[in-house]
C-alpha cells in the first residue's frame, strides 16, 4: 500500500480582502506537485500505525525523518571536517587583529 504525504496546501497570498494576507487553497493541481509518495515496508507501516495512535500523521513523520537525515549528514561533514584539521594548531597562526 503506498503513503501519500501531502505538503502544506495553504499559501498565504496577498488579496483584496480585508486582509493583506489573508490564506488561500492552492489548487488539487499545485498541491500534488507538492506531494511524496512511498511504499512502506511492514515494518515502516507498523512504525507508522504506532506513531498515529501517539497523534502523529504520516507527513509529521517523515518530515521530521527528513529533518534527523539532513542533521546527521551535517553532523558526518562536521566531523570529517574536524578530522582534516585536528593537526591544526590555531596557536602558530597570528592573530587576525
Amino acid at each position: 500500500m503506498a503513503t501519500n504525504v501531502s505538503a502544506d496546501s495553504t499559501l498565504l497570498k496577498a488579496s483584496s480582502s480585508t486582509s493583506k494576507l489573508a490564506p488561500k487553497r492552492v489548487s488539487k493541481a499545485a498541491s500534488k506537485r507538492d506531494s511524496v509518495t512511498f511504499r512502506p515496508t511492514t515494518e515502516e507501516r507498523r512504525i507508522l500505525d504506532r506513531l498515529s495512535e501517539e497523534g502523529v500523521t504520516t507527513s509529521d513523520a517523515v518530515r521530521r525523518g527528513l529533518h534527523l537525515l539532513a542533521q546527521e549528514r551535517w553532523l558526518d561533514r562536521a566531523r570529517a571536517d574536524a578530522a582534516a584539521h585536528r593537526d591544526e594548531n590555531l596557536n602558530d597562526e597570528p592573530d587576525a587583529w
